[in-house]
């Protein structure tokens, strides 16, 4: 089970990662649909964590008092394996996943971007996870490490039961597990 260091870590990460951007908010599970709608165009105000909760504020504009009537709440639990899977272009630096601890041998996110985070492979136009992060750079759109270009990244397919997805300028995040939102 995710414990409330692991809620800090990932409040701060939402934060730098879509803090003051208008996101794209969609539930691919459909499970949380109503929410996501809610929440689809806003702009992510912050992150805070307490205990083992996260909650997540949203508005209309990024100036906004987090205790304005126009802001929506949205608070989450992980549950006993819930987690954030994140992917995005060069520059989106993240950790593949913030949650119920695990290894996935062979998936997105086994190679690092920049400040130790996981991977944006997956969403390189025409390429896989398996793509050499050597290749021409001027060919595939990547960088050293493999990530692509701004202009070449694509959002992966949800993977599994992606209870929110949040899309922002380089990257998406996606919630999965029995989380409580």
């Amino acid at each position: 089970m995710p414990e409330g260091h692991t809620i800090h870590r990932l409040a701060a990460a939402l934060n730098e990662l879509y803090g003051g951007q208008n996101l794209h908010a969609s539930s691919p599970q459909g499970r949380f649909a109503d929410g996501a709608s809610r929440l689809d165009g806003q702009v992510l105000l912050g992150g805070q964590a307490h205990g083992k909760h996260l909650f997540l504020p949203f508005g209309p504009r990024p100036d906004m008092l987090l205790d304005d009537a126009s802001v929506t709440w949205l608070r989450i639990h992980l549950g006993l394996y819930g987690s954030w899977t994140f992917d995005g272009d060069r520059e989106f630096t993240a950790p593949h996943a913030i949650g119920a601890p695990r290894r996935r041998v062979g998936e997105r996110g086994e190679h690092a971007l920049k400040g130790g985070g996981g991977s944006a492979l997956a969403g390189l136009k025409g390429g896989s996870v398996g793509v050499d992060p050597g290749e021409d750079t001027k060919r595939t759109g990547a960088d050293s490490r493999g990530c692509p270009a701004p202009e070449d990244w694509e959002p992966p397919e949800p993977r599994g039961a992606v209870r929110l997805r949040l899309l922002g300028r380089h990257g998406v995040a996606d919630l999965t597990g029995p989380a409580a939102c």
